[in-house]
């Protein structure tokens, strides 16, 4: 046998070992366990993009103490999950804590687009039964592309609610803002796309005369709405959202490959909401075969489809074929442009990767009005903390990457969404802190290169600003 021939049978050899070993490894449970993928080790946009250029490895994540209980803490601390990351450094309650020398109690508001998760403070105290006392302080912090969801429309006293009539059975006020809904559910299955969620409006309640489904961007039908939900009137504390549950059932044929499914809801004056929170559905190699084989109805087919699908979860997320669908993603954004729709815009001068909702509300902020009421709303929240519970507000907006960033990115446009709200917030005398300014006139890069968060240069100037706004205004009780 030449050299040749031994050179070709050994690349022969090791080929069949390594599909051997895709083969058999994802039902071996141990060797399964051990191939995993550790994607996330690279922050959540690598995940989204598989790009080798931002594979860039993450600070470990260091352990989030515990802090102190609720009626103990001079401060608390609520917010989403730029309060609640330790990548690499201490998260920022933590890092408070420590500079200030003062007991801290943190409260996670993160998957506030469920409508049973309190991202009021007003609701959180008052479920945790907290009662007036020794003065303290209450940091407010949300990401911008949550505000609108979390503070357009509160929740607020039977004495303080807006005046309200009825007519034609649907509550009408002289608030004109667009109305607001959820995708809560997402599923294809046998070539049937089923969507659902809620919706509702200030102004005309429930159901809203119109939703569309949209996948990819473009529309495919319309939901069908005056579904019960109970549990949505019963957080928004209004009978008018009692059937502000909709649905979508569609017989289509997704290709192979991840798909974007999104709802556009209008109300009785077809004002369009903000864009909602994307879901996403893969449709993956051996999905129409499974749903054959499981429609049989026969136990061995099942255990096939069972153990397609489990092989075809394996070759996205293992560390085996890893290398390849990073190459294959790589070759397709250097030679073709082609980039994943969860991360459209990206930075190769310094490294950055930028999340879509992040894009989409840079480029579509909300209105003047929207702002007004947020503002508005968090004055509420503010007078009635201090008058009922004897606590100061701070609130945070926090600036996403792209707001930051946007630049790198080689979009040059501006938007006046926050000093829109810092003026707006000023007007009504609220406390807020500004990160926005100070962030992008830093010299440092102050977020992740391939995730959604903070680094540590970002945690640490944002606590430093907080901390010497707090002992300049002397709010801080000892």
């Amino acid at each position: 046998m030449t050299l040749k021939d031994k050179s070709v049978f050994l690349c022969i050899l090791c080929l069949s070992g390594y599909l051997l070993l895709l083969f058999i490894a994802p039902f071996v449970p141990n060797l399964s366990q051990h191939t995993l993928s550790n994607s996330s080790s690279y922050g959540d946009q690598f995940q989204m993009s598989k790009l080798i250029d931002f594979k860039i490895p993450l600070p470990t994540n260091l352990p989030i103490p515990s802090l102190n209980p609720l009626a103990d803490s001079s401060i608390i601390t609520m917010g989403d999950s730029f309060f609640n990351v330790a990548t690499g450094f201490p998260s920022f309650p933590t890092k408070l804590k420590n500079d200030l020398n003062v007991k801290v109690h943190n409260y996670n508001i993160q998957g506030s687009g469920e409508p049973w998760r309190k991202t009021n403070p007003l609701e959180y105290l008052a479920e945790n039964n907290f009662t007036k006392g020794k003065p303290k302080i209450l940091i407010l912090e949300s990401v911008d592309r949550g505000l609108v969801l979390r503070y357009l429309n509160i929740t607020k006293s039977t004495s303080d609610s807006p005046v309200i009539t009825i007519a034609n059975n649907r509550a009408i006020n002289n608030d004109k803002t667009p109305p607001q809904g959820s995708i809560e559910i997402v599923n294809y299955k046998n070539n049937i796309l089923y969507v659902s969620g809620w919706a509702g409006d200030n102004e005309s309640g429930s159901p809203l005369p119109k939703i569309d489904i949209l996948v990819d961007g473009k529309v495919i039908g319309q939901a069908i709405t005056n579904l019960p939900r109970s549990d949505v009137a019963s957080f928004f504390r209004n009978n008018s959202w009692l059937n502000s549950g909709w649905s979508f059932f569609l017989s289509t044929k997704l290709s192979t490959g991840k798909h974007k499914i999104s709802a556009n809801f209008y109300d009785l004056n077809h004002n369009l909401s903000n864009p909602s929170q994307p879901s996403y559905v893969t449709i993956n190699l051996f999905d129409g075969l499974i749903d054959n084989l499981i429609s049989w109805n026969n136990y061995t087919n099942s255990l096939i489809a069972s153990r397609l699908k489990t092989y075809d979860f394996f070759l996205q997320e293992n560390s085996l074929t890893e290398p390849l669908n990073e190459l294959i993603s790589t070759i397709n954004f250097h030679f073709f442009h082609k980039i994943s729709p969860l991360t459209p815009k990206y930075s190769l001068n310094p490294k950055m990767l930028f999340y879509e909702n992040d894009v989409n509300f840079y480029q579509n902020p909300p209105s003047p009005d929207e702002t007004q009421k947020i503002a508005d709303n968090l004055k509420y929240i503010s007078e009635t903390l201090m008058s009922k519970y004897n606590v100061t507000l701070i609130f945070i907006p926090m600036p996403t990457k792209y707001t930051i960033y946007h630049r790198f990115s080689g979009d040059n446009s501006e938007t006046p969404f926050f000093d829109q709200l810092f003026s707006d917030l000023s007007k009504n005398k609220v406390n807020f802190i500004d990160l926005y300014h100070p962030f992008k006139s830093s010299s440092e890069i102050l977020y992740l290169p391939s995730d959604t968060h903070w680094n540590g240069h970002g945690i640490t100037q944002a606590v430093d600003i907080v901390t010497s706004y707090i002992k300049k205004s002397k709010l801080l009780y000892q």
